[in-house]
């Protein structure tokens, strides 16, 4: 079920500011994941080396998993999250939006944990991540 979630925007009209906001934007949500063991640009592997199972006893406990999603759009009103629906509502605007043509420049998709043997406390979440809005 979702718990929480976030939804935050802003407008660049300079395609190379644009484009370094989202590289910043992209560094600081993947300093907060441990060890990426899926990294793939243009078909390239560029994940660091898989370290064996630290526990096998871990998998299959019940964990938190954080999905963060990047886009970049040219031209995109995105609308408010403040709920599960409406953070839902929007999602699904978003795929409507990069389904037209030359609209979506640019995306990433980050997720953690990435191991079977990873957990992420549900407690943890907020540490990291402090602005998503619990949801009820």
């Amino acid at each position: 079920d979702w718990l929480s979630g976030a939804l935050s925007s802003s407008a660049h009209p300079d395609p190379s500011k644009a484009e370094r906001a989202f590289t910043s934007l992209s560094l600081k949500e993947r300093s907060k994941i441990q060890r990426e063991t899926v990294n793939r640009v243009d078909g390239q592997n560029r994940a660091d080396p898989r370290k064996p199972e630290a526990s096998l006893e871990a998998i299959g406990t019940q964990t938190a998993a954080v999905i963060t999603l990047l886009l970049g759009f040219d031209d995109a009103t995105l609308p408010k999250v403040n709920d599960r629906e409406s953070m839902k509502k929007a999602l699904r605007e978003m795929a409507a939006v990069a389904q037209e043509p030359n609209k979506l420049l640019q995306a990433e998709l980050l997720w953690t944990p990435e191991e079977p043997w990873e957990i992420v406390m549900p407690s943890d979440v907020p540490l990291s991540y402090p602005d998503l809005i619990p949801f009820n």
